[in-house]
């Protein structure tokens, strides 16, 4: 209250600051799964964390009143960490008994297990600020709640995306187990798909951001359609990110990327401020685009140091047709769905939507096919999953 001179932000300060707790207390026993090679117990965890958010956030829209979806997000947040702690906890009592038992007397390199807990408590205590100080940042700066409501239906519907689209740790026991001459091929093969799925999806949302926007919050918050098109970005950045930051910690040098995660966090934070100083000026959307900017800026900073340690480090390189190909296809994707917006189409409803969802599908998919992006195995090992 005293540093704002906002008193409405307290509540979402304090729940803010309680969910940082909770996430961090999660992440320090999730760590654990690392350290003795349960990685089994993290997919379930992870599956199990994911589908009890989504729950929990339908039942919110569905029981509260808008004005209160910011603080019912969060506190839904918090009680989905909270039960998940609860089953890390007992899951990782039936391996790890000795740590709960003072007097097991089990062989443990206690000097590794807490250098590599602490690594990851750190790591996760800077990603979960991260994803929240711009919002908080807006916060302090702009005079308008109703911008600062904007940005955060833009920020939710992608981080949303994003935890449904996450499945590094489905791929951890693959990370952790194959051998260092296969690891690079490993982790190809993995971002080859994801990124023929995120590219694309990020690049139609920025064609359809209006009428996504229009379906899910109403007219009213059509304004927030250009914050939404420039986070659409942060899907490719977050999903293939959190795949290399996995690699890391599958190969217990969580330091790298958990160095990489603070230095680009006080990157975020001086953009923000800069950015979000400046195009106020403008307007308080423009200083929405100041955030978000800085925001992709610092994102993508993280994302090429971490492929660079990763080369320097892990002896692991990128395949960056993977990355390209599905690049080419969409913005060749995104322009004929600009052009049947601008000319053709007049109002958009939920068939046109629909038509519009699966022509772009089809112009991706043929020009991946030409360029050859996806090949005849590609297609044969999407229809086996």
């Amino acid at each position: 209250i005293y540093v704002f001179k906002k008193p409405f932000l307290f509540p979402l300060l304090f729940i803010s600051g309680f969910y940082i707790f909770v996430l961090a207390i999660e992440n320090t026993y999730e760590s654990l799964f690392y350290v003795f090679k349960r990685l089994k117990g993290r997919t379930i965890k992870e599956v199990f964390k994911q589908s009890l958010r989504i729950f929990i956030t339908i039942l919110i829209f569905f029981l509260i009143a808008k004005s209160y979806y910011v603080v019912g997000v969060l506190v839904g947040l918090i009680l989905t960490n909270i039960a998940v702690l609860i089953f890390v906890l007992l899951y990782v009592r039936r391996f790890a008994f000795f740590l709960f038992d003072k007097k097991q007397k089990e062989k443990l390199d206690k000097k590794r297990v807490i250098k590599f807990l602490y690594y990851l408590l750190v790591g996760g205590v800077a990603g979960a600020i991260f994803s929240y100080v711009d919002i908080l940042m807006l916060g302090v700066l702009l005079p308008d709640t109703k911008y600062i409501g904007f940005y955060s239906a833009a920020v939710t519907l992608i981080w949303g995306l994003a935890g449904l689209l996450s499945f590094n740790s489905v791929f951890l026991p693959i990370f952790a187990q194959v051998q260092k001459k296969r690891l690079e091929y490993a982790l190809n093969m993995v971002l080859k798909y994801s990124l023929m799925l995120t590219i694309p999806i990020a690049f139609g949302i920025v064609s359809l951001s209006k009428y996504i926007l229009l379906v899910v919050y109403g007219r009213e918050y059509i304004e927030a359609a250009v914050i939404l098109s420039l986070m659409a970005f942060l899907l490719i950045e977050s999903v293939n990110g959190s795949f290399i930051i996995t690699l890391f910690s599958a190969e217990e040098k969580p330091k790298y990327a958990t160095k990489i995660g603070v230095y680009t966090l006080f990157l975020n934070i001086i953009l923000n401020f800069i950015l979000i100083s400046i195009l106020l000026n403008i307007s308080q959307l423009w200083a929405l685009i100041g955030a978000a900017t800085a925001t992709i800026i610092s994102r993508y900073v993280s994302l090429i140091f971490l492929i660079s340690i990763m080369k320097r480090k892990l002896n692991v390189k990128l395949t960056t047709a993977n990355w390209f190909k599905p690049l080419i296809a969409s913005v060749i994707m995104f322009f004929v769905l600009f052009l049947l917006n601008r000319y053709i189409v007049k109002e958009m409803t939920m068939l046109i939507g629909i038509f519009e969802i699966i022509v772009g599908i089809l112009i991706y998919l043929f020009i991946m096919l030409l360029i050859d992006g996806i090949s005849k195995k590609d297609l044969k090992r999407l229809k086996k999953t």
